[in-house]
């Protein structure tokens, strides 16, 4: 609902107070104790028509006044170009009045939009106090604006008004610097003093020749790990971005270290001995004779408030880690920030692993113009900007630009590498050719490092760190397509030479290194590579004995997995085991197209153990071509039998009663041999709705019919529940308006409920209210209904959602509540 104000969204804890991006406006008299002094009794005037004429401009331009404390405002706006009318008009009234004394009253005026967190109907937050120091930066009858202001109101400004560029300055107190305009108003002065902002300190930062994209979450969880912590170890994979991210956060500190932010790059030293000298040198100090190098860096740190970053420390991080131990040790003021594949393991150590840039979960359609929240995507195009005139921004370039930044993972080097190529190559070119990538992205700037000129080289370099069997390891885990548990590593990469106890303790030290990563998920630790680190260690993997070994364990891991979420799927334990399938589902796909190249039945048994996930999750389209597949291969009768089951219950939920009466009737007939009775249940159920459903229902009726005695022989209760449903919802189809079809369906309920499967009982409940309403017991039907969405939110099931709100719109309309049913 829309507020007074004209804005939508939420409001704080009074009404009026507006919350999401807004406009906050500061302002001061400039000079107001001279003032003060100079008028006697008619500074009261002056004040008084000083907020007259504010809140006139204030209020026409729909501002809340949220404080005032002597001479100055705090106001807030929904919209942006509303302030900027507000101020033009304050300042225009303010210059047009006639002051006492002929006084001039010259108020300083700041906007900054950002987010307005309201608490207790207080604004807090970091944009409070930005636009805060941007008013306090100007001077009298001047406006100063934010970049984030100017990029709203830039093409949207009041007659008469331009926009001033006047740079980046530091602002006391805020971690970065601000880019501040000037509002330049016809017909008031526009010159003024220099802004009132901090000086530039002292640091040998390098000068960055091209733009730094996104990670602004990332920019403060460091500065603020630095406020807490005197050690701060970004850590990460080759190319992830480190090195850039640790420039980018001591570059917004500056203003916090007045003595120093001092950048020692190690990539280049292969002698632990010269770390110390390699400190000194960038610190512009010279060793002392008689005195060790170690010893005169303390002393000329001690005492001063400095920032040391680190760079790429991963192959000396025993002497790095030595000295800065040394130097935290002796001198309290100093900040550690250091970049690496592993932690220093100092003493007080704050870790933050780098994440990849943000990408989209799949390929979009549209403009890439409107993919800029995804900051690999923004970084693709900046890059590309560099490389071509002009980068195509129609829907399918844009397609293959998201292509290409899933398919790096949001690896800022990987991403900079492909930009690069589009001199010789366009992005659906560089997307197709992504599966070859490490021949296909071209060498890096002249300038980079050589371990940095190729992504084979960046992940070379830390391969080349590992020892034999932390090699090995990592091979193996080349495996595993998705995340991954310690049960799966243990079983599928455990065995000469990596024995399974040792195998966690290798696994840990991967982890250490940055190239495999840990995430708790579901309860649980997974692990996983990042697909560029995947690649390479799989292409090391195919090119050795191990591959084939490695990919049977695999394959039998997940086929074991699978079976054991067949049961489960039907049970007390089917959300856990939904979840869990979720999370394998990356290798599940790749178990089965494992035992399809094989040749083997195993991918009919996995197969078929997915059906049931599938069929929640909605994945139906690809589990029939799995199926589809898998009953091409060899195979004995009853795994066949089983598979064509499967294969009929998904086509069933697709309504392709000619394909289902087609593969269940070879199931049966299969089954007349074998003696599998609760699979041979659900071939009869699912057989007898396609023959109704082709015009035979007394022959449906007969099959449904075996079925239930089926389900009863195997002593299958969830079996049971599906041939119950269905007859039931047959026998109701068929005009049986007693009491038999709710009997059945009612049985069947019971059936899934002592089976505890939540999903199936979502089936049976749906039809029990179908049925209920056209008996017109609403209340019933109400209660049913109810209960199926309370079962599909527990199940995380959404597929279901939109049947049951029809069915709560056809009680509406049962009920003559016709607005409320649309």
């Amino acid at each position: 609902m829309a507020s007074k104000y004209g804005f939508e969204g939420n409001v704080g804890q009074h009404a009026g107070t507006p919350t999401g991006t807004v406009t906050f406006l500061f302002t001061d008299i400039e000079g107001s104790t001279r003032l003060l002094q100079e008028l006697g009794d008619e500074w009261d005037k002056v004040l008084e028509d000083q907020r007259r004429l504010m809140r006139a401009a204030i209020t026409a331009n729909h501002g809340l006044e949220l404080g005032t404390e002597g001479d100055s405002f705090f106001v807030v706006f929904t919209s942006a170009a509303d302030a900027t009318q507000a101020v033009v008009l304050a300042q225009q009234a303010l210059d047009a009045h006639a002051w006492p004394g002929d006084k001039s009253v010259r108020v300083r005026m700041g906007l900054h939009s950002g987010e307005g967190r309201v608490v207790a109907a207080d604004y807090i937050g970091l944009d409070v106090h930005r636009a805060a120091r941007i008013a306090a930066s100007g001077h009298g009858g001047q406006v100063i604006i934010s970049d984030s202001v100017h990029a709203l109101v830039q093409k949207a400004l009041p007659p008469g008004v331009s926009i001033r560029d006047l740079g980046e300055h530091r602002l006391k107190d805020l971690p970065r610097p601000e880019h501040l305009y000037q509002l330049d108003i016809e017909g008031l002065p526009t010159e003024f003093p220099a802004l009132k902002v901090l000086d530039v300190r002292i640091n040998n930062l390098p000068l960055q020749l091209t733009s730094f994209v996104g990670r602004s979450a990332e920019v403060a969880e460091a500065k603020r790990l630095l406020s807490r912590a005197h050690s701060v170890t970004l850590i990460g994979p080759g190319g992830v971005g480190k090195t850039r991210l640790a420039i980018e956060v001591a570059r917004q500190s500056v203003a916090e270290f007045p003595e120093g932010v001092w950048l020692i790059e190690l990539a280049s030293l292969t002698n632990a001995s010269l770390v110390p000298q390699a400190v000194a040198n960038s610190l512009r100090i010279r060793e002392q004779p008689g005195v060790a190098i170690a010893d005169t860096i303390v002393r000329y740190l001690e005492g001063r408030h400095v920032l040391l970053v680190l760079d790429n420390c991963e192959h000396l991080i025993q002497p790095v880690a030595e000295l800065v131990e040394t130097i935290l040790g002796s001198c309290p003021d100093i900040r550690v920030l250091a970049t690496s594949r592993e932690a220093l393991r100092v003493g007080g150590e704050a870790i933050f692993p780098v994440p990849a840039l943000s990408v989209p979960a799949a390929v979009l359609s549209g403009r890439v113009g409107d993919l800029g929240d995804y900051e690999a995507v923004r970084l693709f195009c900046d890059r590309a900007s560099t490389d071509v005139d002009a980068l195509p921004t129609d829907p399918e370039n844009s397609a293959a630009i998201v292509e290409i930044c899933r398919h790096l993972d949001g690896v800022p080097l990987a991403i900079e590498l492909a930009a690069a190529t589009l001199s010789t190559l366009t992005a659906k070119q560089i997307a197709a050719k992504l599966d070859d990538r490490f021949r296909v992205l071209a060498p890096g700037r002249r300038a980079a490092l050589p371990r940095q000129q190729t992504l084979a080289a960046s992940i070379d370099w830390s391969y080349d760190l590992l020892s034999d069997p932390e090699r090995s390891l990592l091979r193996r885990l080349s495996m595993f397509g998705g995340a991954f548990s310690l049960e799966a590593a243990e079983a599928v990469c455990a065995g000469q030479p990596i024995a399974e106890p040792e195998l966690f303790g290798l696994l840990r030290s991967l982890v250490n290194k940055s190239l495999v990563n840990v995430t708790p998920i579901g309860g649980e630790l997974r692990y996983n590579l990042l697909e560029t680190v995947r690649q390479y260690a799989a292409d090391h993997l195919a090119a050795g004995a191990e591959d084939t070994v490695v990919r049977a364990r695999h394959l039998s891991w997940h086929l074991l997995l699978a079976e054991k979420a067949s049961s489960g799927l039907h049970g007390p334990e089917q959300a856990a085991w939904l979840t869990r399938l979720d999370h394998e589902q990356a290798d599940l796909r790749k178990a089965l197209a494992s035992a399809l190249s094989r040749q083997s039945q195993t991918a009919l048994r996995l197969a078929g153990c997915l059906v049931y996930f599938w069929l929640i999750r909605g994945h139906i389209s690809e589990g029939r071509e799995w199926l589809r597949l898998a009953l091409q291969m060899p195979a004995d009768p009853l795994a066949r039998a089983r598979g064509l089951t499967s294969a009929g219950i998904l086509a069933h939920h697709q309504s392709d009663p000619t394909e289902v009466r087609e593969l269940l009737s070879e199931s049966v007939k299969i089954h007349e041999h074998c003696d599998d009775p609760l699979d041979k249940s659900l071939a009869l159920t699912h057989l007898g709705i396609a023959l109704e459903s082709l015009g035979d229902p007394a022959a449906g009726s007969i099959a449904l019919e075996q079925a239930v005695t089926s389900a009863l022989k195997g002593g299958g209760t969830w079996e049971l529940s599906v041939a119950l449903n269905h007859l039931g919802m047959m026998r109701h189809y068929e005009g049986d308006m007693s009491a038999q079809p709710r009997t059945l369906l009612e049985d069947g309920l019971r059936a899934a409920r002592a089976a505890g499967d939540g999903w199936y009982s979502i089936y049976v409940l749906d039809s029990l209210a179908q049925v209920a309403l056209d008996h017109m017991d609403i209340e019933s039907a109400r209660r049913y209904w109810h209960e199926c969405l309370a079962l599909n939110r527990h199940l995380g099931e959404t597929l279901g959602i939109p049947s049951i709100l029809e069915g709560f719109a056809r009680l509406a309309s049962a009920q003559s509540e016709h607005r409320r049913a649309l």
